[in-house]
Protein backbone atom coordinates (compact mmCIF):
# COMPACT_ATOMS: atom_id res chain seq x y z
CA UNK A 1 0.00 0.00 0.00
CA UNK A 2 1.34 3.46 -0.80
CA UNK A 3 2.43 5.73 2.07
CA UNK A 4 -0.79 7.74 1.60
CA UNK A 5 -3.88 5.70 0.79
CA UNK A 6 -7.21 7.33 -0.01
CA UNK A 7 -9.71 4.49 -0.44
CA UNK A 8 -12.59 4.81 -2.87
CA UNK A 9 -16.01 4.23 -1.29
CA UNK A 10 -18.54 2.52 -3.54
CA UNK A 11 -21.94 0.88 -3.73
CA UNK A 12 -21.85 -2.38 -5.71
CA UNK A 13 -25.05 -3.98 -7.04
CA UNK A 14 -24.37 -7.62 -7.94
CA UNK A 15 -25.96 -11.01 -8.53
CA UNK A 16 -25.03 -13.67 -5.98
CA UNK A 17 -24.58 -17.36 -6.69
CA UNK A 18 -26.97 -19.84 -5.13
CA UNK A 19 -27.31 -23.50 -4.44
CA UNK A 20 -29.85 -25.78 -2.83
CA UNK A 21 -29.42 -26.03 0.93
CA UNK A 22 -28.22 -29.45 2.01
CA UNK A 23 -25.94 -32.09 0.62
CA UNK A 24 -28.47 -34.73 -0.46
CA UNK A 25 -29.28 -35.54 -4.06
CA UNK A 26 -32.49 -33.95 -5.37
CA UNK A 27 -35.23 -35.44 -7.45
CA UNK A 28 -34.75 -33.89 -10.89
CA UNK A 29 -38.44 -33.00 -11.36
CA UNK A 30 -38.58 -31.32 -7.94
CA UNK A 31 -35.37 -29.37 -8.62
CA UNK A 32 -36.58 -28.18 -12.04
CA UNK A 33 -39.95 -27.12 -10.60
CA UNK A 34 -38.21 -25.13 -7.83
CA UNK A 35 -35.93 -23.42 -10.36
CA UNK A 36 -38.86 -22.62 -12.67
CA UNK A 37 -40.73 -20.98 -9.76
CA UNK A 38 -37.74 -18.95 -8.54
CA UNK A 39 -37.57 -15.22 -9.12
CA UNK A 40 -34.07 -15.17 -10.59
CA UNK A 41 -32.30 -12.78 -10.55
CA UNK A 42 -34.39 -10.74 -8.09
CA UNK A 43 -34.07 -13.21 -5.24
CA UNK A 44 -30.27 -13.19 -5.64
CA UNK A 45 -29.70 -9.42 -5.96
CA UNK A 46 -27.17 -8.00 -3.48
CA UNK A 47 -25.91 -4.55 -2.60
CA UNK A 48 -22.58 -4.02 -0.86
CA UNK A 49 -21.20 -0.64 0.18
CA UNK A 50 -17.74 -0.03 1.53
CA UNK A 51 -14.11 0.81 0.91
CA UNK A 52 -12.39 -0.58 -2.20
CA UNK A 53 -9.53 -2.53 -0.69
CA UNK A 54 -8.26 -4.05 -3.94
CA UNK A 55 -9.40 -4.32 -7.57
CA UNK A 56 -8.22 -5.83 -10.84
CA UNK A 57 -9.84 -6.75 -14.18
CA UNK A 58 -11.54 -9.83 -12.71
CA UNK A 59 -12.65 -8.93 -9.17
CA UNK A 60 -13.08 -6.22 -6.55
CA UNK A 61 -12.55 -6.54 -2.79
CA UNK A 62 -14.73 -4.40 -0.50
CA UNK A 63 -14.19 -3.94 3.24
CA UNK A 64 -16.68 -2.34 5.60
CA UNK A 65 -14.20 -0.99 8.13
CA UNK A 66 -10.69 0.50 8.02
CA UNK A 67 -8.21 2.10 10.37
CA UNK A 68 -4.86 3.61 9.45
CA UNK A 69 -3.17 0.18 9.62
CA UNK A 70 -5.91 -2.48 9.47
CA UNK A 71 -9.08 -3.44 7.65
CA UNK A 72 -12.09 -5.45 8.70
CA UNK A 73 -13.38 -8.55 6.92
CA UNK A 74 -13.76 -8.13 3.18
CA UNK A 75 -15.81 -9.63 0.37
CA UNK A 76 -14.33 -10.48 -3.02
CA UNK A 77 -16.89 -10.00 -5.81
CA UNK A 78 -16.20 -11.31 -9.33
CA UNK A 79 -16.60 -8.55 -11.95
CA UNK A 80 -18.89 -10.78 -14.07
CA UNK A 81 -21.44 -10.68 -11.22
CA UNK A 82 -21.47 -6.86 -10.94
CA UNK A 83 -24.44 -4.96 -12.36
CA UNK A 84 -23.31 -1.48 -11.27
CA UNK A 85 -20.61 0.32 -9.30
CA UNK A 86 -21.54 3.74 -7.88
CA UNK A 87 -18.89 5.97 -6.27
CA UNK A 88 -19.84 7.36 -2.84
CA UNK A 89 -18.20 10.28 -1.04
CA UNK A 90 -15.28 9.84 1.41
CA UNK A 91 -12.82 12.42 2.71
CA UNK A 92 -10.43 10.40 4.87
CA UNK A 93 -6.82 9.85 3.79
CA UNK A 94 -4.67 7.25 5.54
CA UNK A 95 -0.94 7.94 6.09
Amino acid sequence: MPSTYSPEVVLIRWIDSASEVGTAWNDLKVALRALKNSEYPHDMMCETAGFVLWENDQAIAITLSMTHHECGPYILIPKVAILSKTPLHAEETYD
